[in-house]
């Protein structure tokens, strides 16, 4: 229920009272309230649907967000590179490591392949054993020539 009262209408106030002015109650008259609105709390069932409403809501805007890949815990030590490098590592031994792709010397490359045997050892086994059994046949000698 509102009360309107106009601007010629007097507050009546009582002596005794020491709270603000009532207005005079011969003035009031009843005015409905607009929009259906009214200061009662929502019922159950409204309140349910409110709830529902806003866990349905969150969960799509969750479930919206990009995925989190969950993993166990990972050792430090693992996320070093492993057997990075080996394969440098057996061609400097070779004397390998300058450029290859180059042209060579005969006189240079017969000299590295006198002075390091485990150069010797890679060309025999990769050049003129070509069927990888370890023993080296006549017939694979004049192939490879």
């Amino acid at each position: 229920m509102i009360v309107i009262m106009t601007s010629t209408q007097k507050l009546r106030e009582d002596p005794n009272s020491h709270h603000r002015p009532q207005p005079n109650p011969s003035c009031r008259r009843y005015v409905p309230s607009r929009g259906g609105g009214s200061n009662r709390p929502l019922p159950t069932m409204s309140r349910l649907l409110l709830i529902l409403f806003s866990v349905v809501a969150l969960c799509a805007v969750i479930s919206a967000a990009p995925s989190r890949q969950k993993r166990g815990f990972r050792n430090a030590a693992l996320s070093t590179a492993r057997g990075f490098g080996k394969r440098m590592q057996q061609s400097e031994d070779m004397g390998l490591h300058e450029d290859l792709s180059r042209p060579m010397a005969s006189n240079w490359f017969a000299e590295q392949v006198a002075r390091s045997p485990a150069l010797a050892k890679y060309l025999v086994e990769k050049v003129i054993d070509q069927n990888g059994d370890g023993l080296i046949h006549p017939d694979e000698v004049y192939q490879s020539l």
